[in-house]
């Protein structure tokens, strides 16, 4: 097996298990604990902390996936589709480890505060709180689907290795 083989195959894998512990988590693990978890604190702890740990993992695949897609960028143009895709879910990637985990978790401790009866504007709080957490929802819901348009794009598409 060649060099570019192995790098084709490498990315259909990160692909294939990035969108698919993104669609566990997001679906299936998430849910459960706030589901089973009854103190709404320890749950948001347990999801901030599985979503810092994943998003490091997540930006680690990300650089592969995005090294691997210019790489085959460079022996093939006809990729500039799955180039700009890597892109995207890089920069997504990037948001959330840089910005956005750590606004929700600053968020999360003030809401904790404010109901240990600390003097702090909790409506404010919760207000902010779930609108970084829809974005975050937005966001990933576009990764899943940029995901999703990357495995089925270059599913196939071994003619790129050549």
């Amino acid at each position: 097996m060649n060099v570019r083989r192995l790098l084709f195959s490498s990315l259909l894998i990160l692909l294939s298990v990035w969108l698919g512990w993104t669609v566990l988590v997001d679906f299936i693990v998430v849910p459960g604990v706030f589901r089973n978890i009854h103190n709404f604190f320890e749950a948001g702890d347990l999801g901030l902390y599985l979503f810092q740990r994943l998003n490091s993992l997540e930006l680690v695949v990300a650089t592969f996936v995005l090294a691997v897609i210019t790489f085959i960028f460079r022996k093939n143009r006809r990729a500039l589709p799955l180039l700009i895709a890597g892109v995207v879910v890089f920069l997504i990637s990037v948001a959330y480890f840089s910005w956005l985990i750590p606004k929700i978790h600053d968020l999360t401790e003030l809401w904790k505060l404010s109901e240990a009866g600390k003097e702090i504007a909790i409506a404010d709080i919760q207000q902010e709180h779930q609108y970084f957490h829809r974005i975050y929802v937005i966001l990933d819901t576009i990764k899943i689907l940029v995901l999703l348009f990357m495995l089925v794009s270059a599913t196939g598409k071994e003619e790129w290795t050549a």
